[in-house]
């Protein structure tokens, strides 16, 4: 059976782990702006970090990062 090339995986704290061929490329958790409005702020492995609106374009974003 083969591998599932990325995952993530939602932890107790709310903070999801995202794994790209079982290894971790970053995480991502919930955040709220000084607005008020909810984003996702995503961090890599390498500690650079970015905001999204939705949760899969954090996703993507670490994947894409990941090296």
């Amino acid at each position: 059976m083969a591998n599932k090339v990325s995952s993530t995986t939602k932890g107790d704290d709310g903070v999801y782990c995202v794994s790209y061929f079982g290894k971790t490329a970053g995480w991502v958790y919930p955040a709220t702006t000084c607005d008020g409005d909810k984003v996702y702020k995503a961090v890599t492995v390498h500690h650079c970090t970015k905001h999204f609106n939705d949760l899969a374009s954090a996703e993507h974003w670490l994947i894409g990062e990941y090296y």
